[in-house]
């Protein structure tokens, strides 16, 4: 079976569906909505994230398709009931799941891969109440982990550009396979994952380890070895011993002897630094292969690096290039890539989204989760969806409208179906923080409904690895450079609509867990 490009038909091929896809409480609940004879209530229950990781101001969506195949592939089946039965569930709940034979739950969810706000949902699901309960679970194993993954790869591709990132990750992350697909959908060049090319055709990457200088005991002799048999992966090693006095040296003469042979073969010559003082030692590297003659091989750098690393490395390189008679743009040109492992794979810096799924309506009535003295952790009620407002090229922000009133059509919000000439638009948590939405103002609705409860819909768009590549760099290409920078970035700002924002500060003082009125 030959590796695919699209990514539902390589999580098809990737994993089974999971049996239990929830905990515990949330299939107590489910029981007890039977038992009460509350399980056909129509409920809708949002995905958000309060704030975006690593100190970001955004995050790039990721799991919808993950979660839609569980969706559309999970059913009741006989193992699953008797595996219910042992652990204590009731035997008329369980028939009716099997009756049942399927969670039947309607997806409206921003595409894979677009830019999402803090408190803005990306995913939003309707059913019963009882399929609410059990749907949680398949969300959060989805989304909260490949969000992360995306948003944490993004951050280091974007930090290391015009360089290249790899993936090489598969040693210390806690889930290989699926932190390589999100580390490629996030603009990584290629993998050292060989195990990913069973399902999805993404480029393999791999250089020599310390081991194969440590096995052989000489050093040049494994270079010159190495360019013998792999011409077409000229990669060297060269901090074993000692970088500059041992390693760079006994590359150069590696790469004169078998220089030909690499051109034929279409090899890339670089030399992989992967301890020490890395920007040093990048600099060092290039003004020794410059006084070689060998200005066509590159510099890559490893050894735990993330976005961080990458962005003072770059920076000691344009403050200091002159110690060694060099231009900065012209040693960061030389480096050809920097592949990430552990900081990227395991999400180093922060390994936990914290998104979270809450019930927004019951019985067609608005519903909150609040928190006391802390309105940051209070919900925002209601069945809603966003989108984003430009004012020519600048992004304005996100805006989370009812569905029920407000609709997005030809750039424009309609209220009942009429055009709205202008709104003012308010912070969630802070009224006297607003701005008028005018008439030239291009509105851009950001969901579709992928998924209609039985089947994918016509607006599925069965995305393939290159469609999400793509629709990243769109959506990136359209936020400010101060959005975009990973320390301090600027927050992007999501307003209400008016009937939002009075709903919610109405719930709040009235301390009402439901409302059926938006004035």
């Amino acid at each position: 079976m030959k590796p695919t490009r699209y990514l539902l038909e390589g999580f098809q091929r990737m994993e089974d569906t999971m049996l239990y896809p929830w905990d515990d409480y949330a299939a107590r609940m489910a029981q007890t909505d039977f038992l009460e004879g509350n399980m056909e209530a129509p409920a809708v229950k949002s995905f958000f994230v309060r704030n975006a990781p690593f100190g970001g101001s955004y995050m790039l969506f990721g799991g919808l398709t993950e979660f839609l195949r569980q969706l559309n592939g999970y059913r009741f089946s006989d193992e699953v009931c008797e595996g219910l039965l042992r652990q204590g569930y009731r035997k008329e709940w369980i028939r009716y799941l099997a009756e049942k034979s399927r969670l039947r739950v309607a997806v409206r969810s921003h595409c894979e891969g677009s830019i999402f706000l803090p408190n803005e949902p990306p995913i939003t699901v309707s059913g019963s109440l009882h399929d609410m309960r059990l749907v949680e679970g398949m969300i959060y194993r989805a989304i909260n982990p490949g969000t992360l993954w995306l948003t944490k790869w993004h951050r280091i591709v974007e930090a290391a550009k015009p360089s290249v990132v790899a993936d090489f990750g598969m040693r210390r992350a806690q889930d290989a396979n699926r932190s390589t697909i999100y580390a490629y959908l996030a603009g990584c060049s290629s993998t050292s994952n060989s195990e990913i090319n069973r399902w999805w055709d993404i480029p393999l990457v791999g250089t020599m380890g310390h081991e194969k200088v440590q096995s052989d005991g000489d050093e040049y002799l494994v270079f010159d070895n190495w360019l013998e048999y792999n011409p077409d992966r000229p990669v060297l090693l060269v901090d074993t011993i000692n970088t500059l006095e041992s390693g760079i040296p006994n590359a150069i003469k590696a790469f004169k002897k078998h220089w030909q042979r690499i051109i034929t073969a279409g090899g890339k010559p670089a030399v992989r630094l992967d301890s020490g003082d890395l920007a040093y030692l990048a600099m060092a590297a290039v003004k020794m292969l410059d006084e070689a003659g060998l200005q066509e091989v590159a510099i890559v750098i490893t050894n735990d690096i993330d976005e961080y690393v990458i962005a003072n490395i770059k920076t000691q390189i344009h403050e200091n290039s002159h110690r060694f008679a060099l231009d900065g743009e012209y040693v960061l040109g030389r480096i050809a890539s920097f592949p990430v492992g552990t900081k990227g794979a395991t999400c180093f810096d922060q390994p936990a989204l914290g998104g979270v799924a809450k019930i927004m309506e019951i019985d067609g009535f608005a519903s909150i989760k609040l928190t006391e003295n802390n309105p940051e952790k209070t919900s925002i009620p209601g069945n809603n969806s966003s989108a984003f407002v430009f004012r020519g090229e600048e992004l304005l922000g996100a805006v989370l409208f009812p569905v029920k009133t407000y609709q997005v059509k030809n750039g424009r919000f309609y209220k009942n179906g009429k055009a709205v000439s202008s709104m003012r638009v308010l912070h969630p948590h802070d009224g006297t923080r607003q701005y008028t939405i005018e008439w030239g103002d291009d509105i851009v609705n950001r969901q579709y409904a992928p998924y209609d409860g039985e089947w994918f819909t016509t607006e599925w768009e069965n995305p393939t690895l290159d469609t999400i590549c793509e629709r990243i760099q769109k959506d990136i290409s359209q936020l400010d450079w101060s959005h975009r920078r990973p320390v301090k970035s600027h927050e992007i700002k999501l307003s209400l609509v008016p009937e939002i924002y009075r709903l919610r500060q109405r719930m709040i003082r009235q301390r009402a867990l439901r409302e059926d009125q938006l004035t």
